[in-house]
């Protein structure tokens, strides 16, 4: 047919030829409607009619998309295809929920249907996975089994594959030549492995080849060093500030010789991303043990032999995991990466390589000495690496806060098939359909909720008001009154009971047996009294259907009965309620239950009603014998876990507090400060234990004592005058002046016993409440006992005000003791301890030199005394000429002025130690102040920690800890008994 003739891309439609004309035929349409091929052609000649009278007439229609349009445009289309629903549908391929759900669904069940065959459908996908591994995998076993069994098995593939595309063939057959290529690989791996072994005579685990376990833990190592160095390390020390210019952080590290002119540039930047952060282990659980691991299990099993003895059970232990792995001679095979027991000297493999030395460690764990590792010289030994991990030991622990137990790991997980079958057997339910009929059809899914929520929400209705029914009607049934005649009603009717497996024998479960118990109640509602027994039913399992009359049900049940009734038979009179206790107790686990029915005479009313019946529901589960054991563990992690938070929380918090400066121990103490404390030491030198002056405290009793005094003048009445006093210092004066002599000067006053100001003596404070209470007391029973003033007028008046005022400042004195006592106390308390070190020596600088100053007068005295002595013993001897030389001996003021220099000199020499002395006794005493201020914190949180305050207890801890560290400020000797 010549080309843009009847060409469907031409645009025109070619029907069939037309047919041969018969006689009776009217004949061809018109020339208008029918073409021939060949009316275009040239003139004809005889090749050329034969040739064309081989070509067919066709008619031509018109434009193709044309007859197609129209052909839609007048064709009725077909009925929609009817959708399966519950009408039409047969209800036993469905679950009982899932046709449930369907019978409820608008649309008559369509959608649950549809979206269910849609989940079944995922289901067979799942089995047909399953069973293509299956079929591949039984494939290739038979293909290792023979040469033959793998040629047939590849010409059936080739035959399964006739009429797959090329692309399908290639992906059906992508897996088995995966796994056909590992396991290639392996076995040769294996085969070099073996060969290496026996050539240079190591272990197969020694092995350059096989240390790639190794390997990455030293690049572990070294990666976690070269973090854990601080950045002025990694850069040369102090000269690290000029590679931080312009925040570059680079250096230059030289590589190959000095002339080869290469170099580095290394960026160390402090706050990258790979100086942040922990760093990764990798590990796996069957990585070959190395030299150290061996030589370690040596060490601490007893021996050569313990730790040949251990190689060989991880052998053992990792074959018989992994069936398969047992090559011929009893070795391991090396898949597993361990080492095998020709190279532990074991005597399988003794006649093809002799056993080494038992006596030697290195041979029997090697089978060489040429073991890095086990003659310490590998990298795990290194001088270097130890004196690295000593050093940076701190920032280390906060890389790697855990060292994982790589050999302990396990390998959690499920094999692919065990995935497909479990979700190809899985039964669909209720839940998968209705999450299938949401992702598909949401608007389905709204209008089958709707319904579903509208029913839920009419049962619950009708459960409500089914039970405010039954509710009402034992209310009526209460207020009612007795029922005439015989009525009775339980307060339920079934028990469950759950109890652990008993012991196996009678004797044993009387001594320590282990029951379940419920109860249940009785009640008469009538007027007559009945006597009932209850008649117990054989007690079964659950779903054992047996039938009356059999073998099986006449059978005796051996050992004790497991349902127990405490009361069989009785008398229930009108309006008694009796309580019954079932006891349920079984030697073997399992479900079992058991039911008593009712019998009394006369009969309960009304007699068409069933009788009375309890069922028991008991079950026996097995004793945990460990849940004592596991419950502890799990505490102590838990209390673990506990601390582990608590000191991470306070780590945290204490490494984000910034300390303040600490004081200048050169530092002079202000102008004030200084006098005051050498007012104090002077004044209280004398008290043991010693006080130590502190601002605070010393404000504080300088203003009870300024307090106290003006109270005490107060409240004190002024001494009575003395007239005969003037006219006695008046006639002495005449006297005097008469006799010529000079004028008498008057008596000096007394001082007062407490001065204005305060001279820093705690005592005297103490002295001065007290003397303000006595004062106090003594006034007020002298004002109780004075008469009221009487009269009238301005004296009366005047002496009634007098008392008023009088007797408010006795009470205000009597307050200002009864307030400034507890204050004085804790002052005094309070300087019982120095706020620091340097208080405490200067105190015991001080004591020193009141020591020394009395050491000093002591010696003195001694001389004075022996030069008296030796003075009159001199006088008393005749004197000699006056120009004669003193004889030996003889002692004058020199002698003595020599003498007490002398003595003088050597005491303070001798005295220097003496400031140790006062600086340990001093420390002593303060250890006991604090010792009895720690036993009381500690004596508070022991009744804080009874009555359950944790924040007591919490703020008692922190109490603790500040006196614990004054103790550890003031370096007082540690005691044993303070922690």
């Amino acid at each position: 047919m010549p080309p843009g003739i009847g060409s469907r891309a031409s645009g025109v439609v070619l029907l069939p030829p037309l047919p041969s004309p018969r006689p009776d035929d009217p004949g061809p349409p018109s020339t208008s409607q029918h073409v021939s091929a060949h009316t275009s052609s040239a003139p004809r000649s005889s090749s050329k009619q034969s040739k064309a009278a081989r070509f067919k007439g066709y008619q031509v229609l018109g434009d193709y998309n044309e007859f197609e349009e129209k052909l839609a445009a007048t064709a009725v289309p077909p009925p929609p295809p009817i959708p399966d629903t519950v009408e039409n549908t047969d209800p036993s391929e469905f679950p009982e929920e899932v046709w449930g759900a369907a019978q409820i669904s608008p649309d008559k069940g369509a959608a649950i249907i549809k979206a269910y065959r849609e989940v079944a459908k995922t289901r067979e996908q799942y089995k047909q996975q399953l069973n293509g591994i299956l079929e591949t995998r039984t494939k290739r076993q038979a293909s290792y089994a023979s040469p033959g069994a793998l040629a047939a098995s590849l010409a059936k593939l080739n035959t399964t594959l006739t009429g797959k595309t090329i692309e399908a063939a290639i992906l059906d057959g992508g897996q088995p030549r995966q796994l056909e290529r590992y396991e290639q690989f392996a076995r040769d791996w294996q085969a070099t492995t073996a060969a290496m072994s026996a050539c240079l005579g190591r272990p197969e685990y020694d092995l350059a080849m096989q240390r790639g376990p190794e390997w990455r833990a030293r690049v572990e190592a070294m990666q976690a060093l070269d973090r854990a160095m601080p950045i002025e390390d990694r850069m040369g020390g102090t000269d690290a500030w000029a590679m931080s210019l312009r925040d570059a952080w680079e250096r230059i590290v030289p590589l190959g010789n000095m002339f080869s002119g290469l170099s580095l540039i290394v960026k160390d930047k402090p706050d990258s991303k790979d100086t942040k952060g922990r760093l990764q282990r990798i590990g796996r659980p069957l990585d070959p043990p190395t030299a150290d691991i061996l030589l370690a299990a040596s060490l601490s099993l007893g021996g050569p032999a313990a730790a040949a003895a251990a190689a060989q059970g991880l052998t053992a232990a990792a074959t018989a995991k992994f069936p398969g792995t047992q090559q011929a001679g009893g070795s391991a095979t090396a898949n597993m990466g361990l080492p095998g027991s020709a190279y532990l000297g074991s005597a399988s493999n003794a006649g093809s390589r002799p056993s080494s030395t038992l006596g030697g460690t290195m041979g029997t764990l090697g089978g060489t000495s040429r073991s890095l590792g086990l003659r310490g010289r590998d990298w795990h030994h290194s001088e270097w690496l130890r004196t690295r991990q000593t050093q940076y030991a701190r920032s280390l622990s906060k890389l790697q806060p855990h060292e994982p137990d790589m050999r302990s790991l396990v390998v959690r997980g499920e094999a692919l098939e065990v995935q497909l079958a479990t979700l190809a057997t899985a039964p669909i339910t209720l839940t998968e359909v209705e999450q299938q009929l949401a992702a598909t059809d949401a608007v389905a899914f709204g209008a089958y909720m709707d319904v579903k929520t509208r029913l839920q929400e009419e049962q619950q209705a009708a459960l409500e008001a089914e039970e405010a029914r039954l509710a009402a009607e034992a209310a009526a049934l209460a207020a009612a009154g007795p029922q005439s005649g015989p009525h009775a009603v339980l307060s339920t009717s079934r028990l469950t009971l759950t109890a652990p497996v008993a012991a196996a024998t009678a004797q044993q479960a009387a001594a320590g047996g282990a029951s379940g118990t419920a109860t249940f109640r009785l009640r008469s509602r009538g007027t007559a009294a009945v006597h009932y027994v209850w008649r117990q039913h054989p007690e079964q399992r659950p779903g054992l259907a047996v039938p009356p009359g059999s073998e099986i049900s006449s059978l005796p049940d051996p050992g004790p009965p497991r349902f127990q009734l405490d009361r069989q038979a009785g008398v229930l009179l009108p309006g008694e309620e009796q309580e019954f206790t079932v006891r349920f107790s079984s030697t073997t686990p399992g479900t079992f239950n058991c039911s008593w029915v009712l019998s009394t005479t006369p009969a309960l009313l009304p007699l068409w009603a069933p009788p009375l019946e309890v069922v028991a529901v008991g079950s026996a589960v097995p004793e945990d014998l460990g849940a004592v054991a596991r419950g502890g563990i799990v505490e102590a992690l838990d209390e673990q876990e506990k601390m582990r938070k608590v000191h991470a929380v306070l780590e945290r918090i204490l490494r984000n507090v910034v300390p303040p400066p600490p004081p200048s121990r050169h530092e002079p103490f202000p102008d004030q400060e200084e006098q005051e404390n050498a007012a104090f030491d002077t004044a209280n030198a004398s008290l043991w234990p010693p006080v130590f002056y502190r601002p605070a405290a010393y404000a504080t009793a300088k203003a009870a004592y300024d307090e106290a005094l003006a109270a005490l003048q107060a409240i004190t009445p002024p001494p009575p005058e003395d007239k005969d006093a003037k006219k006695k210092a008046a006639a002495a004066a005449a006297a005097s002046a008469k006799k010529g002599g000079p004028v008498p000067e008057a008596a000096p006053e007394k001082p007062p016993k407490f001065a204005p100001e305060w001279t820093g003596n705690l005592d005297l404070v103490s002295e001065l409440l007290d003397d303000l209470d006595a004062m106090a007391q003594q006034q007020q029973a002298a004002l109780a006992a004075a008469p009221p003033p009487t009269g009238k007028g301005a004296a009366a008046e005047a002496a009634a005000a007098a008392a008023a005022a009088a007797a408010a400042a006795v009470a205000g004195a009597t307050a200002a003791v009864q307030r400034l006592r507890p204050q004085l106390v804790a002052a005094v308390e309070e300087v019982r301890v120095p706020p620091d070190d340097r208080r405490l020596l200067r105190h015991a600088s001080r004591a020193m030199v009141h020591r020394a100053v009395d050491a000093v007068a002591v010696k003195l005295e001694s001389i004075k005394e022996d030069y008296a002595q030796r003075l009159s013993e001199q006088q008393a001897v005749p004197g000699a000429a006056p120009d004669a030389p003193p004889p030996p001996g003889t002692v004058d003021e020199k002698w003595y002025r020599d003498k007490t220099k002398a003595g003088a000199k050597s005491t303070l020499k001798g005295s220097v130690p003496w400031i140790w002395e006062e600086v340990a006794r001093e420390k002593e005493a303060v250890g006991d102040v604090l010792e009895a201020r720690i036993r009381g914190v500690d004596a508070a949180a022991e009744v804080a920690v009874a009555s359950g305050n944790q924040g007591e207890v919490e703020q008692l801890a922190w109490d603790k800890f500040v006196l614990l560290r004054t103790w550890a400020r003031l370096g007082v000797p540690p005691r044993a008994e303070i922690h």
